[in-house]
This record gives structure tokens, C-alpha cells and sequence, in this order.
């Protein structure tokens, strides 16, 4: 999922910031997290409309 999602999330997240460095740790943060809880999520109709939003919360 990293990998397929990687490019869009940075780009969009380029639109929120200009700070690359920032992008790529908030990426990097929500996906460990999402790791983490992997076990509880449930089931979503959209998989990157599901990325954004959380990457927009960090």
C-alpha cells in the first residue's frame, strides 16, 4: 500500500505544505500508525480518500 500511494500522498500533501521534510514524516508517522491499529480498522470504500483524510489530520 506504501508503495501504490507514496507519489499521490506527497503530492497532495505538497498542497498543504511546502515542506517536504514534513511531508515525508507525516507520511512515514501515518503509516505506523496505521500499522499499529491495522487490526481494528474496518472496511472503507476508498482506500486513498481514507490516506488523505488522515494525512491531512497530521
Amino acid at each position: 500500500m506504501y508503495r501504490r500511494y507514496i507519489q499521490v500522498l506527497y503530492s497532495y500533501g505538497y498542497k498543504i505544505t511546502s515542506d517536504a521534510k514534513l511531508i515525508e514524516d507525516s507520511i512515514q508517522d501515518l503509516f505506523i500508525y496505521l500499522w499499529k491499529i491495522h487490526q481494528s480498522l474496518g472496511d472503507t470504500t476508498s482506500i486513498k480518500f481514507y490516506l488523505f483524510k488522515s494525512l491531512r489530520g497530521k
